[in-house]
């Protein structure tokens, strides 16, 4: 079988970290001006790389006069945390990816956000995304964004070919097969397979990888769950049914309107308005297939704000990620060149959202309507890995995958005894 990667794009109960604290520095607050009628300013730096945040930055400090925020574009925050956090030298606020923050919890690189964030984020915020941030029952990050997975299709097309739209898997296949005997240029959908679009779908169907119970981890990696999900697209990539493609020549199959569907989350609908601007009016958006036909969807990519360890004004650093995650403004501002289609995890957020995204490419649809109820379908209990050894192993394998050395399914064996024996060297308990 040969997978092609895509472009890349944390969960309940952690019980067993054993957090650990480390000094560090990072803001700085100045005096009063000579009238002394102004208050301190606090002067907070944020490392971050996504779209939007120097906007985000600019309305904040024009709305503020007590807390001032500096940014520091830094893509990846998730390699240099663990380094600055030892040096003393981290950020008082950082973005991260949500499978990214249990390792960083874990190695005691965060500061514990349940006192200053921890209503809001039961308030504001589903029990989807919740689980996510919560992990031992303390809070470790405010969430920002929600990577909720839907299917992008290619209306026109579908409709010149009789397809409707699938909703189970099996429907999914049947949609593949008729599109390939109509025409064998095309295809139904890229097999745009890596490490992360691998843990949506196994989340989608209800797989928990990690969850712990009386002090000892469990881990099932390697489950009749995930080998499921990857013999169906085994199966599919092994009868030709799914384009092979990659980089450019993925692109340009895109472009000249050879692939009718993707799956992906709501922020790829961004993406294709910008690199595929001549198929405005062309594309919808539609629940994920499921296997059973009951809704269920999952995350693929999102960000929270965290709080590195040490930070010597983590409630000037709690205040800014709760405006930035919890206010019209800030979503606007962060959204203002209306080229994202981004769903913001806080519900209440949804409409500001969708005023900046002009749904006129996908026909007047609105597509943060479909990402919000999806987002009420993910399944529960679904837990990101505390290493950064599974994440490492599934990347790793999936390239043999792609090469076509191993099936899909034997990536998850690799990952499962790489990651036991992670846990086990750092003296966390695993059930067997």
């Amino acid at each position: 079988m040969r997978i092609s990667l895509h472009r890349t794009a944390c969960a309940a109960v952690l019980a067993s970290l054993s957090l650990l604290a480390t000094a560090c520095g990072g803001s700085e607050t100045s005096g009063k001006d000579a009238t002394g009628d102004k208050p301190d300013v606090t002067r907070i730096t944020l490392w971050a790389g996504t779209k939007g945040s120097r906007e985000i930055v600019e309305a904040f400090n024009k709305s503020h006069q007590d807390i001032q925020v500096k940014l520091e574009e830094v893509p990846d925050a998730d390699v240099k945390i663990p380094n600055a956090v030892k040096a003393g030298n981290a950020p008082d606020v950082a973005v991260l990816q949500y499978n990214q923050l249990p390792k960083h919890a874990a190695q005691g690189e965060l500061e514990d956000l349940s006192a200053q964030a921890g209503e809001t984020v039961k308030s504001k915020f589903p029990e989807s995304i919740r689980q996510l941030v919560t992990l031992g029952d303390k809070v470790w990050a405010m969430p920002n964004d929600a990577g909720v997975m839907m299917m992008f299709y290619r209306k026109d097309l579908f409709k010149k070919y009789g397809i409707e739209v699938p909703k189970t898997w099996a429907d999914f296949k049947a949609a593949a097969e008729k599109v390939k005997k109509a025409d064998k240029k095309l295809s139904l959908a890229p097999a745009n397979f890596d490490a992360n679009l691998t843990q949506a779908l196994a989340w989608q169907a209800d797989a928990t990888w990690f969850s712990t119970k009386g002090g000892a981890w469990k881990v099932d990696i390697d489950s009749a769950v995930s080998h499921k999900v990857a013999d169906y697209w085994d199966d599919l990539a092994d009868e030709n049914l799914l384009d092979t493609s990659e980089g450019e020549a993925l692109g340009k199959q895109k472009v000249e309107g050879r692939i009718l569907a993707e799956i992906s989350g709501v922020w790829a609908g961004g993406y294709m308005k910008t690199d595929q601007p001549d198929q405005a009016g062309k594309w919808a958006v539609a629940p994920l297939p499921t296997w059973d036909g009951t809704p269920a969807s999952a995350m693929f990519g999102g960000t929270a704000f965290v709080v590195p360890k040490g930070t010597k004004n983590a409630d000037a650093a709690v205040e800014f990620i709760t405006w930035a995650t919890t206010t019209p403004e800030a979503v606007k501002a962060r959204l203002a060149e209306g080229t994202s289609s981004t769903l913001p995890a806080n519900p209440e957020l949804a409409e500001a959202a969708s005023s900046t995204f002009d749904p006129a490419y996908f026909g007047g649809q609105d597509i943060h309507a479909v990402a919000r109820e999806a987002l009420t379908t993910m399944p529960a209990g679904w837990a990101y890995s505390p290493t950064a050894t599974t994440d490492t192993v599934l990347t790793d394998n999936m390239g043999k995958a792609k090469a076509g050395d191993i099936k899909l399914r034997d990536i998850f064996a690799a990952a499962q005894t790489a990651t036991v024996a992670d846990l086990e060297k750092r003296g966390l308990k695993v059930s067997k």
